[in-house]
Order: C-alpha cells, then sequence, then structure tokens
C-alpha cells in the first residue's frame, strides 16, 4: 500500500547582474573640423550568480558622437532576466572658434574733393566652423560713408555654440584737398597821394572754402592799408583743419608820378650893367624845392650873385624827386648897358 506526500520546492533567481568597470563621465573637445567626435573608452564587464543572457549598450567605444551631452548605457539581463544598468555620460564640447578669411589689410584712402568723407569699399571676408555659424556681423559694410581720420572695422563671427572670432581692419581717410580761394584780386596799380609818398588801396576780398573746414584765413595786408611807393606783394593765406594750406597773391604798386612843387621862383629880372664892365653880378632870393616823397636834386645853371653879361640869360632850376619826377622853374635875367661911351 502507498501513499504520496509531495511538494514544490521554487528557487528564485533574484540576484541581479553585476557590472563592474563602469566608465566613468566623459568630457572631450569636438574635432576642429567636425562638429563630433569619435570617443573611446574601456569596455565595463558583466557577469552574473547564473549566466548573462545579454549585455548590450547604447554606444560603443569608437563610436562618433556630437557636440552636447550623450548618455551611454550597458544593460546587463541575465538568464532569469534579472537587469542590471550601468550609465555615464558623454559630453563634447565645441571647443573652436570659428575662422574668418580674407579679412583685409588696412585702407588709406584720400576723401573726396567736394566732402569731408568717401564712399570706401573692399571685399567682405568669410567666417567657417567646424560645427555653424550663428552671425557674422560687421560695424561697417563696403562702400560705407567714412569720414576723415581713422576707423577700426570689425567683423565677428559666432557659432552655434557661443564661440567668437574677430577680424580687424583700419580705415584711414586723409583730407589733402587743399581750400579753395575765389576771387583773388589781379594785381593793382595806383598812384599815391600827391602829399604823402604812399596811398590808400582797397579791394574786395577774395573768399576760402574747403571740402571739411577752414581753420584759419588770414591776409598781411587788408583793404585799406596804407601802401608805400613800390611794389608790395599781399599774400593771403588759407589753412584748413588738417594742415592743407592754399595761397593768394596779389602785387599792390605805387606809383609816384607826383612832381617836386618848387615855391618862390623869381620873376624876370631886368638890370643895368656896371658903369665900368660889360657885366653885373644880379642877386635874388633863391626858390625852394619840396616833394610829396623826398627830393634827390635841386639844381641850378646859375647862382644868386652870379656875373651876367649884357643881354638875356635864363636861369633854370632843376628839381627831382628820388623817383624821377623832374619840376623847373626858369626866370630871365636881362642886363641892359645904358653907359654912353666916354
Amino acid at each position: 500500500n502507498i501513499t504520496t506526500c509531495s511538494f514544490d520546492v521554487t528557487v528564485e533567481d533574484l540576484t541581479v547582474p553585476v557590472i563592474t568597470d563602469c566608465p566613468s563621465d566623459i568630457t572631450i573637445a569636438s574635432g576642429n573640423t567636425s562638429c563630433d567626435v569619435t570617443v573611446t573608452w574601456d569596455e565595463p564587464d558583466a557577469t552574473d550568480n547564473c549566466g548573462i543572457a545579454t549585455f548590450v549598450s547604447s554606444s560603443a567605444s569608437g563610436d562618433l558622437f556630437p557636440v552636447g551631452v550623450t548618455v551611454v548605457t550597458y544593460t546587463a539581463t541575465d538568464v532569469n532576466g534579472n537587469i542590471s544598468i550601468c550609465t555615464f555620460n558623454v559630453q563634447v564640447q565645441d571647443l573652436t572658434a570659428p575662422e574668418i578669411t580674407g579679412c583685409p589689410a588696412d585702407i588709406t584712402v584720400s576723401s573726396s574733393a567736394a566732402s569731408c568723407d568717401i564712399n570706401v569699399s573692399w571685399d567682405a571676408p568669410l567666417a567657417t566652423d567646424n560645427c555653424a555659424i550663428q552671425s557674422f556681423a560687421s560695424t561697417h559694410a563696403p562702400n560705407d560713408v567714412f569720414p576723415v581720420g581713422t576707423t577700426t572695422v570689425t567683423y565677428t563671427a559666432t557659432d552655434v555654440h557661443g564661440n567668437v572670432a574677430t577680424c580687424e581692419f583700419d580705415v584711414t581717410v586723409e583730407d589733402t584737398t587743399p581750400p579753395v580761394i575765389t576771387d583773388c584780386p589781379g594785381d593793382i596799380t595806383i598812384s599815391s597821394n600827391p602829399l604823402s609818398c604812399d596811398a590808400i588801396v582797397s579791394w574786395e576780398e577774395p573768399e576760402a572754402t574747403d571740402n571739411c573746414q577752414v581753420a584759419t584765413f588770414v591776409v598781411d595786408h587788408d583793404p585799406g592799408d596804407l601802401f608805400p611807393v613800390g611794389t608790395t606783394t599781399v599774400t593771403y593765406t588759407a589753412t584748413d583743419i588738417h594742415g592743407n594750406i592754399s595761397t593768394c597773391i596779389f602785387d599792390v604798386t605805387v606809383e609816384d608820378n607826383t612832381p617836386p612843387v618848387i615855391t618862390g621862383c623869381p620873376e624876370s629880372i631886368t638890370i643895368e650893367s656896371n658903369p665900368l664892365t660889360c657885366d653885373i653880378a644880379v642877386p635874388w632870393e633863391a626858390p625852394d624845392a619840396t616833394d610829396n616823397c623826398s627830393i634827390a636834386t635841386f639844381v641850378s645853371n646859375f647862382d644868386p650873385g652870379d656875373v651876367f653879361p649884357v643881354g638875356t640869360t635864363q636861369v633854370t632850376y632843376t628839381a627831382t624827386d628820388i623817383h624821377g619826377n623832374i619840376t623847373t622853374c626858369s626866370f630871365d635875367v636881362t642886363v641892359e648897358d645904358l653907359t654912353v661911351p666916354v
């Protein structure tokens, strides 16, 4: 006779696999020419008290990783469905700044003759990046108007990850245009004042303009000034704010056309000869000579008290001023023989 008693013994595997040597987080820079990079690490191991069914990873060592944070997960599953995971972060940083090519060299130009600035052009540079350019801006664009002086032009390239590169060059605009003087007077010729050795001379003043601005406009003689006999050069000098100079030059010639003045010229003289000789000494008051400038010479062919023969003799005084103007004074001395023979 048999009797049985039965019961089940169930052994459950509740032990998860063990993953060893799980990598730590990895931080790495992207490539200089690409926006990703190959990342390698030592792979972890998985063991289990029963047995490993699968041991898989979301990414493998040697894979290409993009810029940013990628979570790598290793999953170990044993034969009884127990699971362990190992995770770590792969952070790829874009540390490569954009590259700007074709940055212009410094530029030097002259300003326009009609204005104090000028349009300046150049070939714009190019910007590239291992990832992507987010913005490429410039403080000035080709063909912008630049003032006289030095202006720095800056191109700024920013990539999608905030890396920045700049390109700078100077645009120097030089003012090489001198001022323009209009209505410069022609040479002036005028007679001196009859009462003085000079003359007041006037003229219409010229004007000075400049593509930038006139700093000073001066003259060494003003209209209405007193000019001496002779030739005086008048110079107007215009200087702009950048040191460029123009001049207007003309001559003022004052001529002395006034002859000397002889005063006290004697009247003609009639006198009787000496009873003992056929002549006589004749006196008179000598005249005076004056001039608006100055007397150079005042001469006479006879002097008071000279002996004159019978007959009529002309006495002439000649005054010559320093500029060659001549005045004469003449009178007759008549000696009469009224003595009868003895």
